[in-house]
């Protein structure tokens, strides 16, 4: 079961120091603010684990008059979704984009013309808004994470390319992550294909290479899981988020993007077709995508600004893939993952 944590912020209507504390039953917004702009009083918000930080919401609430309740959900492997979403007007996932609805109307479309910020998305990022099924508020990139003074023969190089790991001289030294779509990805990418493949035979292709590659590695590690270089890892497979916190405790690590290209993921936000207050979370979407809130937003997460805007990001754009929903190849996905996990 999905551990929940319920924080309840009534912004706008009690002081800073009730700031994450658990309130329930209480009255707030300023009505008048939020009659002006055409805006309901209340707001539900069910997000994952990080993605807003309470003194953003309150702002928000504080400025619009809505009163805004977050709900905090931990993703599963293989589940963006958590269950029970009913009574809320927004969800946030950190997976792909979807390309359908997914479940009975489990999202809604937005209208753009109230959320007129996504103009101000990079072009990598409109491109997969299409519907405003779901629209990106951070990201993040995989690429290649390593010690340069361990690596042997030439100590200081940088390890380019996901042929890396196919390399005997580290054999027993390397990590990929514990990732379908990472590591899947990777070995897509090696062959010049896209990551985000759907045919049986290039997937199929995919999961060999990846075999190929698993005698040489000394096992698979978790996104986020620290250190990322452990004990006598030299290589490994890292998310650039969890690279960069790293780097900054350790000098010794450097991270970059292969040669062949990465995954980008991005964290997005939806409107549930249930959603009772519609308005109130169009202007929650568009308020996030101003480019200070944005920019903050990044900042408390590890990731990066999904707005043009944005200073540049120190990742390649050009190089990286946005992983998207595999739609009913997830099936296939998940059951040649398994194959190469117990390999």
């Amino acid at each position: 079961m999905q551990r929940r944590e319920v924080l309840r912020l009534a912004a706008g209507a009690v002081g800073a120091g009730s700031l994450g504390r658990f309130i329930a039953g209480c009255t707030g917004g300023d009505g008048a603010r939020s009659a002006a702009a055409g805006l309901e009083r209340e707001l539900h918000v069910l997000a994952h684990a990080g993605a807003f930080e309470p003194a953003m919401l309150e702002r928000f609430g504080t400025e619009m008059g809505v009163r805004v309740t977050l709900e905090q959900y931990e993703p599963r492997a293989g589940a963006p979704f958590p269950g029970g979403d009913a009574g809320f007007d927004l969800l946030t996932f950190p997976g792909p984009a979807p390309r359908s609805l997914p479940g009975a109307g489990r999202l809604a479309p937005m209208d753009p013309a109230r959320v007129p910020a996504i103009e101000r998305l990079l072009p990598v990022f409109r491109a997969t808004t299409t519907e405003i099924l779901a629209v990106p508020f951070a990201w993040e990139a995989t690429g290649i994470a390593w010690r340069p003074s361990a690596l042997p023969e030439q100590p200081g190089a940088a390890p380019d390319t996901w042929c890396v790991f196919f390399e005997p001289a580290l054999s027993g030294r390397m990590t990929l992550l514990d990732s379908a779509r990472d590591v899947l990805g990777a070995m897509l990418l090696l062959r010049g294909r896209s990551l985000n493949a759907t045919e049986a035979s290039v997937l199929r292709q995919a999961r060999d290479d990846a075999l190929a590659c698993r005698p040489f590695l000394d096992g698979f590690r978790p996104a986020g899981r620290a250190p990322i270089l452990a004990e006598e890892t030299v290589v490994c497979q890292a998310r650039s988020g969890e690279a960069m916190r790293a780097m900054r405790g350790d000098a010794g690590i450097s991270f970059g993007i292969p040669r062949e290209g990465g995954p980008l993921f991005a964290e997005h936000i939806a409107l549930a077709a249930s959603a009772a207050h519609p308005r109130a979370a169009h202007a929650f979407v568009d308020y996030i995508l101003r480019p200070e809130i944005s920019a903050g937003i990044a900042a408390a997460s590890g990731r990066y600004s999904p707005l043009a805007a944005a200073s540049a990001p120190p990742l390649p754009l050009d190089r990286l893939e946005p992983v998207l929903d595999p739609g009913d190849a997830s099936t296939l996905y998940d059951g040649l993952w398994m194959e190469i996990q117990s390999a």
